[in-house]
């Protein structure tokens, strides 16, 4: 869906909401290109780039293996950091690509303290019976905010991958759960 590119621009400080309205819009224009359709993998990467610029995919990597992540050496965690990035890219532009057409209401944006806010919206999908709650979770790194975790529906991404994967762990091993994130 276009709120997963949703995040932020590289204005320093700027009102997180206002960010994330930017990014979608963006993203609207990318998808709404007619020549998209035809040139998909020119435009996907300008899509790539506007998930890149405003996810903290490093921070999502690391929160979703929770207490496994201490026990990886350097080089473990830039292995796991680099699959959970190409899964995620891979997951978000497909969802961007397939919600295209859908409107994105923003309901309102809190603040939990000076450098965390969450972004609330709404999308409205005719294949959708009621409008889908998507929530967006930034924290300002360098006076730039970042998408740290998606809430949607009420569920945290991160916290359902943490919780895959550490099944996958417990039950198969570090390796099998690398496996898995290599699969296309």
């Amino acid at each position: 869906m276009l709120v997963a590119a949703a995040a932020l621009g590289a204005a320093s400080g700027a009102d997180p909401m206002a960010q994330v309205k930017s990014a979608v819009a963006k993203a609207q224009r990318i998808l709404s290109d007619p020549g998209y359709k035809s040139a998909p993998q020119s435009r996907r990467a300008e899509l790539l780039k506007l998930l890149d610029d405003n996810f903290d995919f490093d921070d999502m990597a690391r929160s979703s293996l929770g207490p496994y992540w201490k026990k990886l050496g350097p080089q473990q965690r830039a292995r796991f950091v680099g699959l959970f990035h190409q899964r995620l890219e891979r997951r978000y532009v497909k969802i961007i690509e397939d919600y295209s057409g859908a409107r994105i209401d923003f309901v309102n944006q809190s603040r939990n303290g000076p450098d965390r806010a969450e972004v609330y919206t709404n999308v409205v999908n005719p294949m959708l019976a009621e409008p889908l709650r998507f929530n967006y979770l930034l924290k300002q790194k360098n006076g730039v905010w970042k998408v740290y975790d998606l809430n949607i529906a009420g569920i945290s991404e991160v916290d359902s991958y943490r919780k895959e994967y550490a099944g996958v762990i417990n039950g198969q091993g570090y390796d099998a759960l690398l496996a898995r994130l290599a699969q296309p």
